[in-house]
């Protein structure tokens, strides 16, 4: 009885084993875009190195700027595939990371019991004179997952990307940098606020190299979001128009002094602003604060 368990648990592990697998070479494909490329395509090579026939069921991006397909949908134990994803580039810059899952299963061949005894009419198939196809069933769903990394060239640095005043603070002026990082020179053309409110300044330091945008608040008494937007004359499309922003947004806390703001009452344990009156060594409060 016992050995009978024992080769029993035997066949069940060794079936558990012989999962079906996509073996990938590389499951990270780096690229380095052109600063004129709007798209670019990747490919991931794959061998099916399981016992059984591999069924592709879908390939899953974690964003709408990737799409990838395998080049079918059914692998025999050995053969290899692709999967090609294409990567839109539009308006990203700097280094870019995409996820993609390829979900597939194990397709296994249904082994039906043989009925053996008197009496028993053949499928109606067979006593016609025809033969039958197996049909399969799928296993367990598996995953591997996919990393695209893109390095999208950035031809105009803004620095900072958003100027920041406090509500009720002096209405300075502050410098927004811009910097072309390209052979050709990049020229400003215009700069337009969001917010009438906001004067805008463009001083050249290097032509088609190096700006200052001088950014002034006619007031900053309330909060306020705005955006510039910079035209040039980039020969790229989707260099021709950049974004900056601005805000006057009212100071956070420091933990510290949020800390200090809640102290607990006397002898209640409840927390309150402002501060506590004293205590005695024993805990008790002075005299002068009880009836």
């Amino acid at each position: 009885m016992k050995r009978t368990l024992a080769w029993l648990a035997a066949i069940c592990l060794g079936s558990g084993l012989a999962q079906a697998d996509l073996s990938f070479p590389s499951k990270r494909n780096t690229y380095e875009a052109k600063p004129a490329e709007e798209s670019f395509e990747t490919v991931f090579e794959f061998t099916n190195t399981g016992k059984h026939p591999v069924i592709v069921e879908q390939v899953d991006s974690n964003c709408g700027c990737i799409s990838a397909a395998t080049d079918k949908k059914r692998y025999e134990i050995g053969e290899s595939g692709t999967v090609t994803a294409v990567f839109k580039i539009g308006s990203a810059e700097g280094t870019q990371s995409k996820s993609l899952t390829v979900f597939y299963a194990e397709e296994k061949p249904v082994v039906r019991p043989k009925v053996v005894g008197a009496g028993t009419e053949p499928p109606p198939a067979a006593a016609a004179g025809k033969t039958t196809t197996p049909t399969a069933a799928t296993g367990a769903r598996q995953r591997q997952q996919l990393t695209v990394e893109v390095h999208v060239p950035s031809l105009i640095r803004i620095e900072p990307k958003v100027t920041k005043w406090p509500v009720g603070a002096a209405a300075e002026t502050k410098t927004v940098e811009v910097t072309m990082n390209h052979e050709e020179p990049i020229v400003i053309r215009e700069v337009r606020s969001s917010r009438e409110n906001m004067k805008v300044e463009v001083k050249e330091l290097e032509k088609g190299k190096r700006y200052q945008l001088h950014l002034t608040p006619e007031v900053t008494d309330k909060v306020q979001l705005g955006m510039l937007t910079i035209q040039t004359d980039c020969a790229i499309k989707r260099h021709q128009k950049k974004l900056a922003f601005f805000s006057i947004h009212r100071p956070t806390r420091s933990p510290q002094k949020a800390a200090t703001a809640l102290v607990p009452r006397p002898n209640t344990g409840i927390v309150s602003p402002g501060n506590s009156a004293a205590k005695t060594d024993t805990g008790a409060t002075p005299a002068s604060s009880q009836e």
